[in-house]
């Protein structure tokens, strides 16, 4: 079941709407890169709703600088990069490939079958 429930979310994945917010290519993107995305993203989802549980997000998220945008996971196919938004006292979580397509966002910074305590 829990095979199950991995591919069935790399599927969905794989159909993400916002998979113009990533790197080039398919290589590994760095940390830096990570960032960078992250921003991008984040811009992306201030100015429309693409099916995310987080919906259209407020202006305030397209104005993040990088110092506000912390990789706190890395693993194998994946980063979870932690947002923080001082304008709304808000923390949000992305979930990034490692080829840099934005996955997922939440306010938790878990993510069914990714990461698990």
């Amino acid at each position: 079941m829990k095979a199950c429930k991995i591919i069935l979310i790399l599927f969905l994945m794989s159909a993400s709407p916002l998979g113009i917010a990533h790197g080039g290519g398919h290589k590994q993107v760095s940390e830096d890169q990570v960032v960078e995305i992250a921003q991008r993203a984040l811009r992306q989802l201030s100015s429309a709703d693409y099916g995310l549980s987080v919906g259209k997000l407020s202006p305030t998220w397209a104005e993040l600088d990088a110092s506000n945008i912390k990789v706190v996971e890395r693993r194998r196919g994946y980063f979870v990069v932690k947002v923080h938004n001082p304008q709304e006292n808000d923390i949000a979580y992305m979930l990034i490939s490692a080829a840099g397509e934005l996955y997922d966002m939440n306010d938790t910074g878990k993510f069914v079958g990714v990461n698990k305590e």
